[in-house]
């Protein structure tokens, strides 16, 4: 066979185990003339040349994939009808839909017009903007780019990197965008959320239509002039509305496992220094009783001292008030400087209202924590139609390393999809 210019040696029996395509070709009574030729010339585009990839696969039935290579790869055995293989790659996109990696598999599904999973990179690329921007995408048509700034799932907390990241786009792709796109792209920015510093440069800007800067100084003028300013969630300009929180991921990163959703609550987002969200008001900590320590401990990374009375079924609960979690993994640390009383048997908890609790993860003799202030991540496999929950619990449910029921821990934090609370009712009807 022949493809992008080298020839390769295969065996048709093998071809046609492993392909549809090449199975019909060989096959008795098709018209291919190429079953009869000893040198087959593949016309099918290689760009990336995915094809040696291809060949592997064949002879030795199984291929390490990249995200690098997976789409192009798909692209081929897409073509080529190697079902295991297309599986496969399907399979190993879905795994590894990451910030890190979302970027180029966003580039890539595009490029070679795989419309189910653009959709699911699109998704987490929104979900993701508030961890991404300013970030380039001078490669994507303006189609698609207004598209992603237009999904009701963009996170965006500072209006600033976005206009970042779009003024970017438009300057590497200034000879291709007519002045229309270049305004609706300009519209997804919602000046009325900047700051006066960031609005007296954009003013300068000639690219931003000067309709949009009057719309936002108006309403501003409005909310200083009004005693009683108006809520505008209900405004029916989207662009005067504040954007709202839908489904920002949070991974558990093994080389910062203390940062994860509440220590980013601490940073608000990433913008000052980080200050205990207890402190702050942010998040509530509840006990069914303290002996040791206090609330605002549960939620430090530093290594405090916290544990409850010996009380049966003791428990903690973290209320994020505002915010609401579909948790994936969270971490526990041991509330003592010693090794007695380390826990062994709980459940993590979580709750939409506080009332009804959905177990997330059980623990039956878990010697995890088993050291001075130890420290461990665990993974959660959700219920099904389990909701963003506002409220987490850690109950002991059975005695603590020493036989008794002090419930010993100090410091809490989530991983997952955050979601604003009131948005999280509206999006799973709750």
């Amino acid at each position: 066979m022949k493809n992008n210019n080298k020839k390769y040696k295969a065996h048709k029996l093998l071809l046609c185990f492993s392909s549809g395509y090449f199975r019909t070709m060989f096959s008795s009574g098709t018209a291919f003339a190429e079953k009869t030729q000893t040198l087959i010339e593949l016309k099918y585009p290689d760009p990336r040349n995915a094809f040696p990839n291809i060949m592997k696969f064949i002879y030795h039935g199984r291929l390490d994939l990249t995200w690098d290579t997976v789409v192009p790869v798909l692209v081929q055995s897409d073509y080529y009808s190697i079902e295991d293989l297309s599986n496969q790659c399907r399979t190993y996109i879905k795994t590894h839909l990451k910030k890190k990696t979302v970027l180029s598999l966003f580039k890539d599904t595009i490029e070679f017009k795989q419309d189910d999973l653009v959709e699911d990179c699109k998704r987490i690329v929104a979900s993701n903007f508030i961890h991404l921007a300013p970030c380039d995408f001078s490669w994507m048509d303006p189609g698609n780019l207004l598209l992603l700034l237009g999904d009701r799932r963009l996170a965006v907390r500072e209006e600033w990197p976005l206009y970042k990241t779009i003024s970017h786009y438009i300057d590497c792709n200034v000879d291709h965008l007519d002045e229309g796109v270049v305004v609706k792209l300009m519209e997804t920015v919602r000046f009325r959320w900047m700051s006066y510093e960031q609005l007296s440069t954009v003013k300068n800007d000639p690219r931003v239509p000067r309709a949009l800067l009057i719309e936002a100084l108006m309403a501003k003028l409005k909310d200083l002039e009004s005693q009683k300013a108006e809520d505008p969630k209900k405004n029916i300009n989207i662009r005067l509305q504040p954007r709202a929180i839908r489904g920002i991921e949070f991974e558990y990163n093994p080389k910062q496992p203390k940062f994860g959703i509440l220590s980013w609550l601490g940073t608000s987002w990433k913008t000052k220094k980080w200050e205990n969200p207890y402190t702050l008001g942010m998040v509530k900590v509840t006990g069914s009783s303290i002996e040791k320590g206090t609330e605002k401990d549960l939620l430090d990374p530093q290594e405090n001292e916290l544990w409850t009375c010996d009380v049966p079924s003791s428990w903690f609960c973290i209320d994020l008030q505002q915010w609401s979690v579909l948790p994936t993994s969270y971490t526990l640390r041991h509330g003592g400087n010693y090794v007695a009383d380390s826990l062994r048997n709980w459940d993590l908890q979580g709750s939409v209202d506080g009332t009804s609790w959905t177990t997330l993860r059980r623990h039956h003799k878990d010697d995890s924590l088993n050291g001075k202030y130890s420290l461990c991540t665990w993974s959660i496999k959700r219920p099904p139609n389990v909701r963003p929950c506002r409220y987490f619990r850690i109950i002991q449910t059975g005695h603590n390393s020493s036989n008794r029921n002090f419930l010993v821990v100090s410091f809490f934090e989530l991983y997952g999809e955050l979601w604003e609370t009131e948005e999280a009712k509206t999006e799973f009807n709750t």
